[in-house]
């Protein structure tokens, strides 16, 4: 298992310690020190708190318990799956947006390519799903993480962006439109090759 240095350090990619700091709000001397996984001045070892961990996870979209076992704080062979209130709104919006789909828990599960039984612990809120399956979940059902995550109310990500001169114009290319028809049917694994050719295109 990774340590929780080598975590931070691919969390963090190519941002710099500043940017990370300002997705994260932990500053970036000490997003620093966790890289280096200890303190410069006393060359102990770095030991953040759960609430450090929490703005990791919530910026970074990565598994909460991960993180927890990566700091030492949970161990793998005394982890129990209990509620997680932490998650327990994001599970609740997961699970209203399978019932008003009207679709079965194998029927997502195997869309997230997931056995029913994970997917119904991610439901109940017992397991966090990694950053990767929020993802599909988001995609499955046209939402934004953000709203997967309780950071907004709003359903529809292209409500964050309404009115700006970019969707005029592409409201009025009848190519434009062809593509989002076309989109709108398109599986799961399309949708991330569409995002990882959006990456490659914005890469500094």
């Amino acid at each position: 298992m990774k340590n929780l240095s080598e975590i931070v350090k691919e969390l963090k990619g190519q941002d710099s310690y500043r940017e990370m700091s300002e997705k994260t709000k932990i500053s970036h001397n000490y997003l620093r020190n966790l890289v280096n996984g200890y303190d410069p001045r006393t060359k102990a070892p770095i030991q953040p708190s759960v609430d450090t961990l929490k703005k990791l996870s919530k910026a970074y979209m990565y598994s909460y318990t991960k993180l927890l076992e990566a700091a030492g704080y949970i161990d793998e062979l005394e982890k129990i799956e209990l509620p997680n209130d932490d998650f327990t709104e994001t599970a609740k919006r997961i699970a209203a947006l399978r019932e008003e789909k009207n679709l079965s828990l194998s029927e997502v599960a195997e869309q997230l390519e997931l056995d029913e039984a994970t997917y119904s612990k991610i439901e109940d809120a017992k397991i966090e799903p990694t950053g990767m399956i929020l993802k599909k979940i988001a995609s499955l059902y046209y939402v934004s993480t953000d709203y997967l995550l309780g950071l907004t109310n709003s359903k529809n990500w292209h409500s964050q962006i309404e009115g700006s001169d970019f969707v005029k114009s592409f409201e009025e290319s009848s190519s434009a439109q062809k593509f989002v028809s076309e989109l709108t049917e398109s599986n799961i694994k399309d949708l991330e090759k569409l995002e990882q050719l959006w990456r490659v295109m914005h890469e500094k």
